[in-house]
């Protein structure tokens, strides 16, 4: 089995797959061997691929409805297999990796584990099934068997860096969940150490930079929690030093991002600012092509703003003219509660995929919280071309229909967006209950939704 196919089928499970049929299920011939059953369970989709007209998924299927067919497919062979009688250690370790296919954690666990005492069993094999009951344990926070498993996996040689990364990872990422970061950062450690090996041998390959942003960022974020500046501060100077080798300006830009705003937190802004004009410097110069360094400096400029108002005291809301869902009303008369400022318009499609989020935690954190939604006059309403008092009827009218029941400023120009350097949209800005910018961000997206809710958490926890 090779590398390839053992860590798709561990960490991937969307592979698209053919439409599962009712004969599918009942139509499997119980003379196919264990390892049939199997193979054909893992390369469901391989299958779908190779002959798209006959059984393959309709054109509007969902990622949710493949994943799921997979999974009943390798199901229904688990339930065929497990139903034979004498089944050899040799079998199980098959039927367990249809369990695992399927999501049933549980029964993949059980024989697994049963199985690794099969001496027809190669070491391959017997490294893959540990790998995935590290996996397993981990996840059900099991960590006493999840780091015996571990052992016997790195006792094995020769240990593949990739496969080392990823077990690292899983555990470490575990821990975190639960709180336990004393333990979590020793295994951040090994993950980025496995990670900088990886990227050692495969610098021009996207998967290596991406494992080593990964590792880098999840140490960073553990040091962080933890307490130790040094380590932290470490961590991201790494990823810096090597994204800036491969030409990889996006990597270098998040570490550059995550240390200047982590140095601004903890009140040594002038360290931090001194950091972002030596990237913008020397930091973009290091790297060869032309177009890199136009990318960088064009999303090192973005934030110049930002970083100069973090930790700093707003200028005073402008040029507000209107307010809908309340008075108008100024920041100073805010402090006391973290306040959340969103900059949006009705055409910005993010913005208005952020606004059942935001309507959720003005409910949530009500009496911590104040969201203040900040908009203006574009002088249109939809595709029509109106004046301020026939936008701002538009407005009321899209702000009832999307349910915002939090406050509404409209100004009259632009000149709180520069002040906030929120020209993209949306923006998100956050102040502490001294009235003091915290956080802005630009865009929306999953992710970008959950940072900002930690952030929200962490400074209504403050005194």
């Amino acid at each position: 089995m090779t590398r390839t196919v053992i860590w798709i089928l561990i960490f991937s499970l969307s592979v698209i797959g053919q439409t599962l049929k009712a004969e599918d299920g009942a139509g499997i011939p119980s003379e196919k061997s264990a390892k049939r059953l199997f193979e054909e369970a893992r390369d469901f989709g391989k299958r779908s691929e190779s002959n798209p007209a006959s059984d393959a998924l309709p054109p509007r299927a969902s990622k949710v409805e493949r994943i799921v067919t997979q999974k009943e497919f390798a199901a229904n062979s688990a339930a065929l297999l497990a139903a034979r009688k004498d089944l050899t250690l040799t079998d199980r370790h098959y039927l367990g990796m249809l369990y695992w296919i399927a999501g049933d954690l549980s029964n993949a666990e059980t024989s697994l584990l049963r199985s690794l005492a099969a001496a027809e069993l190669d070491a391959e094999q017997k490294q893959l099934s540990r790998s995935i009951l590290v996996i397993i344990n981990a996840k059900q926070k099991d960590f006493d068997v999840a780091e015996q498993l571990l052992s016997a996996f790195s006792a094995a040689k020769p240990l593949r860096a990739s496969d080392a990364f990823r077990l690292e990872s899983e555990i470490s990422v575990a821990y975190q969940a639960v709180g336990n970061i004393t333990m979590a950062i020793p295994h951040a450690e090994k993950a980025l150490k496995s990670a900088t090996a990886i990227f050692a041998e495969q610098r021009i390959s996207e998967t290596a930079v991406d494992q080593l942003l990964e590792a880098g960022l999840h140490l960073f974020e553990l040091n962080q929690a933890a307490g130790n500046k040094n380590k932290a501060v470490a961590a991201l100077e790494e990823l810096r030093n090597s994204a800036q080798i491969v030409e990889a300006p996006v990597a270098y830009y998040l570490a550059t991002d995550e240390l200047v705003k982590y140095l601004i937190d903890i009140g040594e802004k002038n360290t931090a600012l001194k950091i972002f004009e030596d990237a913008r410097i020397g930091g973009i110069s290091g790297f060869q092509n032309q177009g890199t360094r136009d990318d960088l400096k064009q999303r090192l400029d973005r934030r110049e703003i930002h970083y100069s108002l973090l930790g700093e005291m707003p200028n005073p809301l402008v040029d507000v003219v209107k307010s809908i869902n309340g008075e108008t009303i100024t920041l100073d008369q805010l402090k006391g509660k973290v306040v959340l400022l969103d900059f949006w318009a009705t055409w910005c499609g993010p913005c208005i995929e952020a606004f059942p989020t935001l309507r959720t935690w003005h409910e949530q954190f009500n009496g911590d919280l104040e969201i203040v939604g900040i908009t203006r006059f574009y002088g249109f309403a939809g595709a029509k071309y109106v004046n301020a008092v026939q936008e701002f009827e538009y407005l009321k009218s899209f702000v009832s229909e999307q349910k915002i029941d939090y406050r509404i400023l409209v100004s009259d120009g632009i000149a709180n967006q520069l002040r906030f350097g929120a020209m993209n949209l949306p923006t998100a800005v956050l102040l502490d209950r001294s009235g003091r910018v915290r956080y802005i961000e630009i865009g929306t997206s999953g992710s970008r939704l959950i940072e900002l809710r930690k952030k929200l958490v962490e400074l209504i926890g403050e005194k």
